[in-house]
This record gives C-alpha cells, structure tokens and sequence, in this order.
C-alpha cells in the first residue's frame, strides 16, 4: 500500500573717403561746375604736393578756390517762382528780387505783372466784356491813352484808375496799346517800393464804367535809367592825374561803379571823361575829385540827356575810403598791428638810438589822431592828428642798460589837440613796454628735469630773437620723445624769419607763450612731420599757422592761433591749421582765420573745446573745411560764414559743440570722385542766419540736439536726410525743406512756417512732432499730405497720440497743407499704436461647448516690443482678468444670448472691436439610472445615476431615484426623475435602470462539522452542524444547502462538497478525517522526517547563543501530524512537499533579552519566585525549494500542545543539601502571564513542560528548607502543577496517540484528492 500511495504522488506531480568741394551751392555767378570741380583738384593736388615737398609755399599762396556755379535755383518752400540758392563763394547771397527794365535781353521784368490772360469783366455788369491783358519785355513809351476797335466795331477807350497807394497823386502810366489786345504800366518813382493797385475805367461813347478786376503791382526801387552799352551814354573813362584813361566797364542793371584804385593813387586827382553817340546828347563831364584816405570818400556823377526824349540818364560812380591799419613798432619790430599786440614787453640795444613808430591807418578802420605818454624826456607827451599823409609819427629815444619805460598810446576816432586829450575819451588805448637788455632772453627749454636757456645780446651766438627761438626749437626736436617731451616756454615775442618749425616723427613737442606772441609770415609756421605738437598757452600768428602730416598729432590746449594773410585777397582760401594725413585734437584756447582748420586725406579731426571763428579773410569764411577727413566735434564753438563745410568725408557734431554760420552752420556736398559724405547729429547746437544745414549729394543722419536757422535743414540735390530725434528750426522758412533730396523721418521736433516741406523730392515720415506757423506739413509735389506718411502712420493733431487726436478727415489728408488756422499747428506723426485687423466672430453653441470657443481679435502693433493692453467685456462690464488678444469663454457659460467685445489699447491709444454675439441653447443629455445588484441579505446599494453629456463640471440637482420592491433573488425596475424647473442648461433624456439581487456564493463559507468520526470498518457519515456565510456588513448568514462526498469508511482525509441552494449559490469543499486510531502511523525516513510525496517534514530545534539546551520529547513525526491536523501546515504547502518541496518546522530556542514591559509583567506575576532564565521560544516554518530556503514564517501558536525539555543551566542547580528548589517554567503571551506545569528530571537536570504558544518565557525557583533528616544531599525538584493548582498529570501517551492519528489522516485526505483529481 505504501508503494501504491508513492507511485501515485509521484505520477501525480511534475529602451545652436578727397576732394575739395566748395559747397558755395552758387547762385548765379557763371562758372559751371566742371570748371570748379578742375580747380578744386587742382587745388588737392597742390596740398598733396606741398605734403610731399613737391611745391613751395609761395605757391601754395597763389592756389584759388574758385566759385562754384552751374547749380539750379531750388523753389520757394511754398511752390511758388523760384526759391533762394546758395551763392557765390559759400556765401547764401539773395538775387535782386527785381531787375531794371528797358531791357535788351528777355529777362524777368523789375516789376511784377498780372499773370497774361482774360480778367475779369471791365465793367461792372459785363456789356463791353473781358479785356485780354499781357505785358511785354521792353515796356512802351507815351502817356497818353489809346483808342482801339472792341470787337472791329466800338471804339473803346481805356484808362487806369489807381487806388493805392494813398495819398500820392503819380505812380506812373498805364499804356493801353491798339495793335494787340495788352497793357502795360510804367511805374514813376513815387511808386517806388510800393504796392499799387489800380482797376480798369472803360469809355465808349457815353458809357463809362469802371470794371471790378484789380490789378495789383509790386514795384521795387525805381531806377535812374541805365547807362547800358546800348544806351546814348558810351566810351566813358576816367583818368588819374596825368596817366592814361582808364574805361569804365558799364553793366546791365547795375546803377553805381565803383573804382577800384591802387595804393600809389590815393590822394591824387581823378576826372572823368565821355562822349556820346546820340546827336545833340549834352554829357556833364570833366569833374575833378581827389582820392584820398579817411575821412573822404569821391563820389563822381554823370548825367546824358537825349534831346528827342528828354530823358536824362544818371551814372554814378563811387571811390570808397582807404582801408589802412594802424600800428605800433619799437626798433623796426611790429608791437600791435592794429589788432593784437604781438610784440610785448621789446628789448632793445642799450645806448643805442630807436624810433617809437605811431601809425594811425586811413579809411574805416583809421584813427582821427592820438597821445602818448611816456615819460621818458626825448619823447615825453606827444600827440597828433591823422591828416594824410601825415598819419605817421616817429618819436626816437635812448635807454642805457637796464633802463625800461612803459607807452601808453591812446587812439582817438576825432582831431583831438592837446588841450581836449583830458576831456575826450580814447577808443582804443594800447601799451608797450621797452626794455634796453645786453642780453635778451628769448626762450627756456624744459627737457630731462633740465632748463635750457636761449636768448640774444652781447657774446651769444644769436643774433636775433628768431635765431634764438629756432635753436631752442631744434634742440628740443631733436632731444624730446613721445616719452619724454620737451617744453619750450616763450619768454618774448618772436617774429620767426627763414623756414618752418618742424616736429619730426619721433619728437614731442609742447609750446607755451604764455603772454608773448610767436608770429612770422610764413605759410607755414609750425609743423608736426610725424611728430608731435602741443600747443599750451600763448599767440601763434602767420599767414599759415599749424600743419600737420605724415601722420604726426597737433593738440590745442589754449592760447590762440591767428592767420594773418596779409596778401592782396582775392579768392584765395588761407588756413589758420592745415591737417594732411594726420591728428589735430582741439581740447582749448582760440583758433582764427579766413578759414580756420583745412583737413584732408586720412586725417582725424577732434574738438572737445575751445573757439574756432572762421572769416577773417572773408572770402571763403569757415570755421573747418573738411576734404575728405573725419571731423568730429563734441564741444566748443565752432564759427565762420560757413561753421563747417564738407565736400567730402565725415563730420560728426553732438555733446555740448557750438556750430555758427551767418550764412551757413554746417555745408555738406559730396563731389563725384571724393569719398562719401556723411554728416551725423547727435548733440550740440548748430544754428545759422540763413541754412542750418545744406546738404547736397550726401548722407545726413540727426538723432539728436539742435540745429536752426532760417532754414533747419534744405536738402537739396541728392541729399538723403535722416531723422531719428533732436530739434530742427527754421526761423521764417521751413524747419525741413526737401527742395530735391530724400528725407526718412522717424522721430525729432520740427518747428518753422513749415515743420516740414516737400517740394521735388521724396519725403517718408514715420514719427515726429511738426510745429508750422502757416502749416505743420506740407506736400508740395503730390499736394496730398497723406502721400508723406510710412506705411502704418498717422497724423495727430498736437502732442498727444490717441484715437480722440489722430487725423482722419478725408478732405485734410488729401490737402497739400496740414494748416496752422486750419487747427493743425502742431501735429504728431507715429506709427498707429495699434490696429484691430482681425475681429471677434459671433457663434451660436450647445451649453457646454463654450469651453473650447475662443473669441480672439488680431491687433497690429507699430513697435513689435510696445506693450498692448486688452480687456473684455461682457454685456458692457468688464472680465475680470480677460486681458489677454484671446478670450476664452468660460465653460459654466449658462443658457442665453450674451454680447462680446474687447477694448485693446497701446499707451494712451485705443480701440474697441466689433461685438460677437453668442447665443447659448441648452445641450442635450441623457440621465441613465445606474443598474444595481446586491447579495441576498444585504442592504440595498445607494441608488444612483449617470448623466451623459455633463459639462463643466456640473452635477444635477432635484434628481430623484427610486426601485420596484422586493428581497428575493431577482431583478427589480430603478427609474429616475427631476423636479420641475431644475437643470434649466439641460434637455434631459430618463432612461430606467435596474437592482439585481444576487445568491450569496458560498465559497467562503465557514463550515462546522460535527463529531470526528474514527474508524470503525462501516460506512460513516460526517455531520455538519451549520453553514456559515458573512456579509458585506459583518453579518453571519445561515446557508441552505446540499452536500455530497461527507461519508466514507477507511482511516484518511475525505473532502465533502457543500452546494448553496435557494439565496445561495457555489459550493465549498470541507475536509474531514476519519481516524485511523493508534496503529496506523505516517511514514518517516531515518531522521525521523515525515515523508510527504517527493518532500519530507523535518522538524529541527536551534539554540542560540545563551539559551539552554533544549529538545522536543515528542517524536517528529507525531508533532508533524499535528501541525498537518491543526492547520500549521496548509494544504497548499503540503501540496508543494509532495511534488519535492521540503518544509521545516523550526523550534528556535534564545537567551531573551525581552522588552521592559514583558519583563515588568513576568516580574509582578511571579512576585515570591526567584527568576533565574528569561527565554524567548519561537516557532517557525521554512519552506526549501530546489535547495532554496524561503523565508522564515513564524507560527504564533498551534491548536495542540507541544512538549518540550530544556536542560536547566548550571548556576541555576541548588547545591545546598539543606534546601530543595523547586522549578516552574513561566509563560507570557501577548500580556498573559501563566504558569506551565512542570516536570523535573533529576537525572538529566531537565525541565520538561507542554505549550502551543510561542513568545516569552522564563525559568523561576523557589527554595524551601528540608527536615534535618531529609538533608543528606542537595535536592532540586519540579513542580507538575501550577503553584495554584497541586499535582502535575503527564498526557505524553495521549498526545503521541493524537498526533500519529491526525498525520495519518492528513496524508490519506491528500491521496484521495489526487485520486480524484485524475
């Protein structure tokens, strides 16, 4: 049997640019502009030269800069005729704007004529029609009205009736001719520089009516009738003294010549002669006058009268006063020049004879007489009157060594005598100081903590203070370094004679006067070849100051820089500091000439301070001529005709600069071969009397500070003007005039009659703000100011840029003039802040689908970074937080019809969209009651529902749920409703549900058999008492049921089926055994081991350091059998076993070092007992599958007792013969403190006691002493009962038979399951 129940468990298991270009913008001087540009380079090519060292300077002298013609007049900013142009020699001069008539040539008449055309009716109600007026070149003569043919058959004569000017009977004749249908009016000269008007009178026959149409005249000044080459008067001369007549060049328009006259013929006689050509022509001539100097001025007049006309003919010819300066010499050295005092304190030779030289001057300039004081006797007091050519004084004086006197000259504009010298009051007082000095110190030269001293006198080298200067100057050029440079201070005024002083490359050279001037008349004075030049303090005065090239620096720190030409003018352009390829940087002090800085080439031109004043020379008058360099200027004052004038090359002005022109502050032009021409603004002030800036041909680029004038700013010819910011002011004519350049405007203020005005070029405006005294813009090409604007822009009246400002009249825009009566003095262009160019769209929804609607609106903005501001409304009230171009609607969006709109603004501009109208229908969903089922027993499930289509979050309101009743197995109807008006956003839909009562299933089900049955070789039947079954709320149901499988016959485990019926369903399987009795045993191998299948059961017992030996007296396999038969080991791990798993009941045995608490209780129950061994018992189960262990499970307890025996340690033994000790073995489990009955054996010294619970334990005694005759020998002892409760039973034999029993049973359950199972 043991083979078959083997064979069937086996069998049963198995993944990131230079030119010069004289901007002079000519008017109408008559040479072309080739013919300047050849002079211009020829000029270049001479500074080159004299650069090189190819020419002299002498030659450099005689270079001209011609004037520059052959430009258009540009047009009035209005449109009108044609405007003013830049003229002659960079100066901005006016044309007459009325010209002499009786003109040979076809040329505008001097006097302004109505337009030719039909006028209005001359008569008031239109009977004798219109009269055709034109006016002709050479206006008729006679006085007398005309009769002519009105039509070939009235005669109609007509007369002028004048009006205005009041008050004067004669203005002048009206000519009314017969041959063609014109008039012509000849104006007399009370109607000189007068509007006069006149209208129409009209005779024919009896009828004299006086028309409606005035005819208004302006008349410039009436002119004497000219003396032309055509004219009677001819062959005019004048002759000085006895010399040769000279002709008189008469010209076209002109009424006074003047004469020029040399030097050498002042102060002689002049007469002037003719002859005429006109038969009976009587000519005054043979008048003798005397050209002298100041005061006198000759004023010579011819007059022709012509016999046939009696018109008289006046010529007027005029000798102006002579121009002389004054001044003052010492020794035959200039002192003051009338000017400047160039010369101060003078060193002369002691005991030696000199001359005080007094000039008065003549002309203009000249002084009527003067006094000198002196005190020194030979020439004391003097005085003298300027009577030429006595202007002269020369007052001689000897000084010994070491004696000095001081002069003082006073000047006087009268003849004063010496009696008036005390009550009149110079205008002019100069003072020199003379000192008589063997040796003259001149120069000191500072170099390497050293002073070297040059001077004159007695056993030097030098004879002279030039001699001296220029040795100190060579000594310190050629000791002095860029690291080390040498100082020369000034001691005395110098006149320098011989070459230039120069600083070659290498050499550092600074310069001080001080009070004392360096002067010469050179054409250069200075010049720094490469090296370096300072000057710190006093005058530098020549005809050529400073120059600059191969690459050496020239710094101005102070003192002042002159250039004195004292040449014969012309148009010759003298330089005061000439730049060819170098640095000049201007940090102080005063620079003055005709033109004052000339730089070219690769120069660099800085100026951070100072004064540079331009026009000395007044021919070409600039403070800075630039030809192709770079010039900046960021501080100081730069001055002259023309400030600066560029024809090529940068110029950059800003910081805190000054830029003055009379005529022109800055002049730019770019010549064709030069380099570009560029001129950026971003600072200072440039002002003018007439153009702020001309610009021709160049770039212009104003970002910021101030330039005005009567223009701001004219661009002319290809000039490209651009505007980011500052301040352009025209004082009577346009701030910005475009007459034929380009303009781009983003930003800045502009202010004049116009703020801007366009008249052939091109004009964008895109920013800016425009302040005219007649209009603030102005479109003189398209006559439409719209046409101005960029792309975006807009017009707003004043300042302030919104949508209550801009401009949107259409009949405005399209106007040539935004005017200043018209309301629009100031206006502002920008950028439309924003546009709306997308709109909100109106939507008709479900309620719910407004969640996923955006209402959105597309704004345009001008500055991509400007902040836009949104919000949006609702029915009129603002959103709070919708503030964003996209608005959703909100999702909880209730039932109705709503209006959206948003208001988008962009500082102080604003915009307001369209409105969307949104219209909300309530959606449609469907409310489903929620099918239900419960157990049989339970209570029933809460009713519920589902809503289909639920938006937003929503839950339903005044839903009520009820079902159909009854208990029993079944189903049951659940239906759903509302209350009336609830849930207005929806249309719902009911649909039933239903409750579904269920059998409870009964495989969980608790069953309790009756009494164990044991074998007895008949049929038994295993009862059940009850069926038990919990539900889902805790109660224990009662099951009705069925069972089958519940009889059987032999020893083994049996298994029944229990089936629910009626509210049950399923089925439960209950084992149940029936007892082998005493004699049928498990089968175990040889360690004891129960063998189970293809595993075993072992049993082991471990001891842990500390805790006293210990076995369990019941044999292995009885204990086995009781886990089996208590449950200990499930039937699944059995089923492991027996397909070759191997379980191990462990029974681990510790010296316990337990809880405080546990020890507290075992210590209060135990109070009278000595503890002598705290263990812990512990009760293990360990599963071993394919030779790994699994984890180690405790089992807390068993249904059966266990019996175990523990070896009582020896410190614990009594060895007192007098007293016996008794053991008990003490329990605590989960608080429960119990003493186990205990046995003792005192032959192995063990303790051996019953438990199925398994945690803290503990060894106690107590002693007791023996009777005397009873202590033979010590005597330890146990317990078999409980301290309570007497004697100790042992149930080893019951418990042997029960285990073997149940063992027997468990494995004879699991055969007969797999029997089954197969």
């Amino acid at each position: 049997m043991r083979k078959k129940w083997k064979g069937t468990a086996r069998r049963c298991i198995s993944i990131l640019t230079s030119a010069i270009m004289i901007l002079s913008l000519a008017a109408a001087n008559g040479m072309a502009m080739t013919a300047y540009a050849e002079e211009a380079d020829t000029l270049m090519e001479s500074s080159q030269e004299l650069a090189e060292g190819e020419i002299s300077e002498a030659e450099i002298s005689e270079a001209e800069i011609s004037d520059p013609g052959g430009v258009t007049q540009p047009e009035n900013e209005d449109g009108s005729g044609e405007a003013e142009a830049p003229a002659d020699e960079d100066l901005i001069t006016e044309q007459p704007q009325f010209l002499a008539a009786n003109s040979s040539i076809s040329a505008k008449p001097w006097y302004t004529a109505p337009d030719s055309g039909d006028a209005s009716p001359a008569s008031a109600d239109g009977s004798i029609g219109a009269v055709s007026y034109a006016y002709s070149d050479i206006p008729l003569r006679g006085a007398s009205n005309s009769w002519f043919l009105y039509n070939g058959t009235e005669q109609v004569q007509y007369e002028a009736v004048f009006f205005e000017p009041s008050g004067i009977s004669d203005y002048g004749t009206v000519v009314f001719a017969d041959t063609a249908p014109y008039i012509t009016y000849t104006p007399s000269g009370e109607a000189a520089n007068q509007t006069v008007k006149f209208k129409v009178k009209a005779t024919a026959g009896s009828d004299s009516v006086t028309g409606d149409f005035f005819w208004t005249v302006n008349v410039g000044e009436v002119p004497n009738p000219n003396a032309s080459k055509d004219a009677s008067l001819s062959g005019l001369t004048y002759q000085i003294g006895n010399g040769a007549p000279v002709s008189i060049p008469l010209e076209d328009g002109k009424l006074d010549y003047e004469i020029s006259l040399a030097d050498a013929d002042y102060n002689k006689e002049i007469t002037l002669s003719g002859k005429t050509t006109d038969s009976g022509a009587a000519v005054a001539l043979g008048q003798t006058i005397k050209a002298g100097y100041w005061p006198q001025q000759a004023n010579l007049t011819v007059t022709a009268a012509d016999k046939a006309t009696t018109q008289k003919y006046t010529v007027e010819f005029s000798i102006p006063q002579k121009d002389c300066p004054a001044g003052i010499s010492v020794g035959g050295v200039t002192c003051w020049d009338g000017d400047t005092v160039l010369k101060n304190p003078v060193y002369v030779t002691p005991d030696k004879r000199h001359q005080l030289l007094l000039d008065c001057g003549g002309g203009t300039t000249g002084y009527g007489s003067y006094s000198v004081v002196t005190g020194v006797g030979e020439i004391g007091n003097q005085y003298g009157i300027n009577d030429y050519p006595n202007r002269y004084a020369a007052l001689g004086f000897t000084l010994s060594e070491g004696e000095q006197f001081t002069a003082t000259v006073n000047f006087y504009k009268e003849h004063v005598t010496p009696s008036q010298t005390t009550g009149w009051t110079p205008v002019k007082t100069v003072e020199i100081t003379v000192i008589a000095k063997d040796f003259m110190p001149v120069a000191d030269v500072a170099l390497g903590g050293a002073t070297t001293t040059f001077g004159i006198g007695a056993g030097m080298a030098y004879g002279t203070e030039s001699e001296a200067l220029r040795a100190a100057w060579d000594y310190a050029a050629a000791n002095s370094s860029a690291d080390a440079p040498a100082v020369i201070t000034l001691l005395q005024s110098v006149e320098l004679d011989g070459d230039t002083l120069e600083a070659p490359a290498g050499s550092s050279i600074i310069f001080d006067g001080g009070t004392n001037t360096l002067s010469g008349n050179q054409y250069t004075l200075i010049q720094a070849s490469g090296g370096n030049f300072t000057l710190a303090g006093g005058t530098i005065r020549a005809r050529g100051c400073i120059m600059v090239r191969e690459n050496g620096t020239a710094n101005i720190n102070g003192g002042e820089i002159i250039c004195a030409y004292t040449g014969a003018g012309g148009s010759n352009m003298h330089w005061t500091i000439w730049a060819a390829d170098g640095e000049v940087q201007i940090f102080g002090g005063e620079i003055t000439g005709d033109t004052c800085i000339y730089a070219m080439g690769n120069s660099n031109i800085t100026i951070s301070g100072g004064t540079i004043n331009g026009g000395i020379g007044s021919v070409i008058s600039t403070g800075i001529w630039n030809d192709g360099a770079a010039v900046t200027v960021t501080g100081g004052t730069v001055s002259g005709q023309c400030g600066i004038n560029s024809v090529s090359g940068s110029v950059t002005v800003g910081g805190s600069a000054e830029v003055i022109g009379t005529e022109r502050g800055v002049a730019i032009y770019q010549d064709d071969d030069k380099n570009p021409a560029v001129l950026t603004v971003n600072g200072g002030e440039i002002t003018s009397g007439n153009y702020g800036i001309l610009a021709q041909c160049c770039t212009v680029d104003i970002s910021g500070g101030t330039v005005s004038g009567k223009y701001g700013v004219y661009a002319w010819t290809d000039a490209n003007i651009q505007v980011s910011g500052g301040k352009i002011s025209g004082t009577t004519s346009p701030g910005l005039y475009v007459y034929e350049g380009s303009a781009v405007v983003t930003g800045g203020e502009f202010y004049g009659k116009y703020g801007v005005s366009l008249s052939k070029g091109s004009a964008v405006l895109s920013g800016g703000t425009f302040t005219g005294d007649t209009a603030s813009v102005r479109n003189g090409l398209s006559g439409r100011v719209a046409d101005l604007l960029d792309k975006g822009c807009a017009y707003f009246n004043g300042t302030a840029v919104n949508n209550e400002t801009k401009i949107i009249d259409g009949d405005t825009l399209n106007g040539e003039r935004l005017t200043a009566d018209g309301g629009y003095g100031t206006v502002t262009v920008s950028a439309i802040p924003l546009e709306i160019i997308g709109q909100p769209q109106g939507k008709s929804l479900s309620y719910g689908d407004a969640g996923g609607v955006e209402l959105s609106v597309l704004i345009k903005t001008a500055d991509d970074s400007a902040e836009v501001r949104c919000q949006w409304y609702r029915d009129g009230e603002a959103i709070p937080g919708a503030n964003e171009a996209s608005y959703a609607l909100p999702t909880g969006l209730n039932v109705g019809k709503y209006e959206y709109y948003c208001v988008a603004a962009c500082g102080e501009y604003s915009l307001t969209s369209d409105a969307a109208e949104i219209i909300v229908a309530p959606k449609a969903i469907t409310v489903t009651a929620n099918n239900q089922t419960k157990k049989y027993g339970d209570s029933d499930p809460e009713l519920t529902y589902q809503a289909d289509g639920l938006v937003n979050g929503d839950a339903l309101n005044g839903i009520t749920v009820v079902r159909e009743q009854g208990e029993n197995v079944g189903e049951y109807v659940i239906t759903v409703s509302q209350s009336t008006g609830a849930n207005p956003n929806y249309n719902i839909t009911f649909v039933p549900g239903k409750m579904t009562i269920k059998a409870i299933n009964i495989g969980d089900a608790r069953v309790e058999l009756g009494d164990a049955l044991v074998a007895n070789g008949k049929l038994q039947t295993q009862s059940i008492k009850r069926v038990i079954v919990v539900d889902a709320e805790g109660k224990e149901v009662e099951v009705t049921y069925t069972v089958t499988g519940n009889q059987g016959t032999e020893p083994g485990t049996y298994v029944m089926t229990i089936t629910g019926i009626g509210n049950f369903t399923g089925s439960v399987q209950k084992a149940f055994v029936i007892d082998p009795g005493v004699d049928n045993n498990l089968e175990v191998n040889e360690n004891g081991d129960v063998v189970f299948g293809e595993g075993i059961i072992g049993l082991q017992v471990q001891h842990k350091a500390g805790a006293p030996e210990a076995e369990i007296k019941l044999d292995k396999a009885a204990i086995i059998a009781a886990l089996i038969r208590n449950g200990d080991l499930t039937e699944e791990e059995l089923v492991q076993v027996a397909n070759g798993a191997d379980i191990y009941v462990v029974l681990e045995i510790m010296a316990a070092n337990i809880t405080p608490e546990s020890k507290a209780q075992i210590e209060n129950t135990v109070q009278g007992y000595t503890i002598g061994q705290y263990m812990d018992i512990s009760l293990f189960k360990q599963i071993v599958s394919n030779g790994k262990p699994g984890e180690m499970m405790p089992l807390k307890g068993t249904y059966e007792n266990i019996q175990v025996r523990i070896k009582v340690p020896e410190n614990l033994l009594n060895h007192d013969s007098s007293v016996i000790r008794t053991f008990w073995v003490v329990r605590n489990h989960d608080g429960a403190v119990e003493f186990l009955p205990t046995t003792f054996d005192a032959q192995t010294n063990t303790l051996t006691f019953e438990t199925n619970k398994f945690s803290d334990y503990a060894i106690v005694y107590k002693d007791a002493k023996k009777a005397a005759e009873e202590a033979s020998k010590p005597s330890n002892t146990a317990n078999g009962a409980t301290p309570q409760t007497g004697d100790s039973v042992s149930l080893l034999p019951w418990f042997v038979l029960m285990l073997a029993s149940f063992a027997v049973a468990a494995v004879s359950g699991i055969l007969i399951r797999r029997k089954r199972a197969k």
